[in-house]
């Protein structure tokens, strides 16, 4: 079996590669594409929240229900979400189908819950927390959130985003990898040869000599392969870093969320900062004069010390 492998490997090793760099490429193209809309897409919730808590705060609206408000609140944002659908039907086809339609265009339950109500739907069920006078963690809220939009966790609703980013950005080390493999594999089918050279007659060996210089060779194009596929993924990596965007986008919904959840508890997050500044400036207060009553108590001591010499 383990040689079957190896002659399978040391025949289409090089097309193996070449095949996964462009998946790899086509898949991260998809994958930071369905990103840059997540991106544009949560951008605008964010926007939408700080605009509206913020005017709110400005205004001292008073929050009778937190459930009321919430809702009020998130249904005014829905409107200004840009609209995500996985996939989209022309009006007959969706007639065969039994599902309703709107405008020419309509959306399965899959896109439904793909789309920005996902969203809504997401913070309304963690209502509790906003509720909370307890501050809560909101990373894990964050998590919690964003887990339920289908949009944001899989691409089209087929394969988890965060597994294929975590695969394209371990494959250039993985294509180094299997470009040494066919190295080795290269030269250890290549010196066995060795043994069947004559070399008191040279012109005689010299099909056996061919297909030793071809296995050597073909041992170098596996490396040289390798490296260009890491360096040609690594570049498109930096240059279009999806992990990194994502966690920015998180972050962002992080704090638009913990925002939230301060207004709620009647502080806006100018109070916030506000209530912060005045607990620095207490502090350092506090130390100054724990500072001046050691200075008085060493100054006391010294005197006492001088009378006593």
């Amino acid at each position: 079996m383990l040689t079957l492998i190896l002659d399978f490997a040391s025949s289409y090793l090089l097309g193996i590669m070449g095949v996964g760099l462009g998946a790899a490429l086509i898949v991260r193209y998809f994958a930071y594409r369905s990103s840059r809309d997540d991106a544009a897409f949560y951008s605008t919730f964010t926007r939408e929240v700080e605009k509206k808590i913020g005017e709110d705060g400005l205004d001292d609206v008073e929050i009778a229900n937190v459930d009321s408000y919430l809702d009020d609140l998130l249904e005014h944002i829905s409107n200004q979400l840009p609209k995500r659908t996985v996939r989209s039907f022309n009006r007959e086809v969706q007639k065969k189908k039994g599902e309703q339609f709107k405008n020419g265009k309509v959306s399965s339950l899959r896109e439904y819950v793909g789309g920005s109500n996902s969203l809504i739907h997401g913070i309304q069920a963690e209502s509790t927390v906003f509720k909370s006078h307890h501050p809560p963690s909101f990373g894990e809220v964050t998590d919690r959130v964003m887990g339920r939009d289908e949009h944001w966790v899989k691409l089209y609703g087929l394969v988890s985003i965060d597994k294929i980013s975590r695969l394209i950005d371990a494959l250039p080390g993985m294509f180094i990898v299997i470009g040494i493999f066919g190295t080795f594999l290269g030269i250890s089918n290549a010196l066995p040869q060795i043994a069947n050279i004559d070399f008191s007659n040279i012109e005689a060996s010299s099909n056996v000599l061919g297909n030793f210089v071809l296995e050597v060779t073909f041992a170098m194009k596996t490396s040289i392969a390798g490296i260009l596929c890491s360096l040609v993924l690594s570049v498109i990596n930096t240059i279009f870093p999806l992990t990194k965007m994502r966690d920015q986008i998180s972050i962002k919904v992080e704090n638009t969320l913990e925002n939230l959840w301060y207004f709620f508890q009647g502080e806006t997050p100018e109070k916030k900062r506000d209530a912060i500044f005045v607990d620095l400036l207490n502090t350092v207060k506090s130390m100054e004069a724990k500072i001046g009553h050691l200075n008085s108590a060493s100054t006391t001591a010294d005197q006492k010390l001088k009378k006593v010499g």
